[in-house]
């Protein structure tokens, strides 16, 4: 044998190692998430859960199943085949059944909490204690992570008004809805119509789901590993699975939020002139940051003000969770992820059922 060919041979033999050494511990980290379940530490995910869309920027994907791990929680997620979290449902309601559906980004989605505990299951639990209404009131968790109100406009406009809701509640974070809304809108028509920016996938962005779903231990690497090399400084608004958008000035970025309100009113209003004419009431729901809700000397997001010009009911959690008592079992916000615990879930739930029965946007009285 030539020295060439034992060189040769020996750097083989060192790749293949090299190699093994790489496999094994990844096959030991699937097995083990596979059997034992979210039992390693760390922040991390073992299905990615959203994609995205040309339809939409963002979507579910359907029929996924996994787990959402960190040092604050640890959850069960499961997305139905029509790219909604929870149990299959059927466009066509049932005999007898108020329909909601509650559109939103990563707050409703609600990565942080179990099915059980969200919003939107809650909600539901509560405008089940009613009377003076034969009716069953079921609720749609229409959430994903990392949308805006101009992703959750189309996507009901094209999709969501097929389950023949009698009630949309549109979720509104002021934290950085408005901002986001300025990025996905590129300019305003007249007449006041919304010309919304495009975007595009990718190649690289198709293979990463395709490992995510085979593999478990790919997921928890992007999810956990990868994610935390490149993570940003710690935000200030709740983190979603999204990649963190391009730093910006304070100036810049006030601009942005300033145009972000001016275009989030005509998207209110557009939603509600097409609920209108398929007889769909329609309320908005603003969200306030953990911050505002810790500092009372924080002004109010003007939301109540753009919601009343476009003719929309605006229920505004703010003031009822600076009230809220101190002595929860639990914070209303993770303190590090900055979206609802079951708490803040329960506590939202509670006030805007209260609201809608109030202001007779559902049938019926509490009991």
């Amino acid at each position: 044998m030539t020295a060439a060919r034992r060189r040769a041979g020996g750097l083989a033999g060192r790749l293949v190692l090299a190699g093994l050494g790489l496999l094994v511990p990844l096959l030991a980290v699937e097995l083990l998430l596979r059997v034992a379940g979210p039992i390693l530490p760390g922040d991390y995910q073992t299905a990615t859960f959203t994609s995205y869309s040309t339809a939409f920027g963002r979507q579910n994907r359907p029929y996924r199943g996994g787990y959402k791990h960190t040092s604050e929680f640890t959850t069960r997620v499961r997305v139905n085949s029509k790219r909604l979290r929870g149990p299959e449902i059927d466009y066509v309601k049932p005999p007898g059944t108020f329909r909601t559906v509650v559109l939103g980004d990563s707050f409703t989605f609600a990565l942080q909490v179990d099915e059980e505990e969200t919003f939107v299951a809650r909600l539901g639990e509560r405008l089940e204690q009613t009377t003076g209404a034969d009716l069953h009131f079921e609720t749609i968790n229409a959430g994903t992570d990392g949308w805006s109100t101009v992703n959750e406009y189309v996507w009901f406009t094209a999709e969501g008004y097929r389950y023949e809701p009698d009630l949309v509640v549109l979720m509104f974070f002021v934290g950085n809805d408005p901002g986001e809304n300025a990025d996905q809108i590129r300019t305003i028509a007249p007449g006041g119509r919304l010309i919304p920016e495009t975007g595009a996938g990718g190649t690289w962005a198709e293979i990463r789901l395709a490992l995510s779903d085979l593999s478990m231990a790919y997921s928890f690497l992007e999810h956990g590993v990868l994610a935390r090399l490149s993570a940003p400084p710690e935000p200030t608004t709740p983190r979603t699975s999204t990649s963190p958008g391009p730093r910006r000035t304070e100036a810049a970025d006030q601009a942005r939020k300033k145009r972000g309100w001016e275009v989030s009113e005509p998207l209110l209003r557009q939603l509600r002139e097409f609920c209108d004419a398929r007889g769909i009431r329609l309320a908005v729901v603003g969200i306030p940051t953990a911050e505002q809700v810790d500092d009372a000397g924080r002004p109010a997001s003007p939301l109540r003000e753009i919601a009343e010009r476009a003719d929309v009911p605006a229920i505004d959690l703010l003031e009822p969770f600076r009230a809220s008592p101190r002595d929860l079992s639990q914070p209303i916000y993770f303190p590090k992820d900055r979206h609802w615990t079951a708490e803040g879930h329960d506590l939202g739930a509670r006030i805007v059922a209260a609201e809608l029965r109030q202001r007779h946007l559902v049938p019926g009285s509490p009991r």
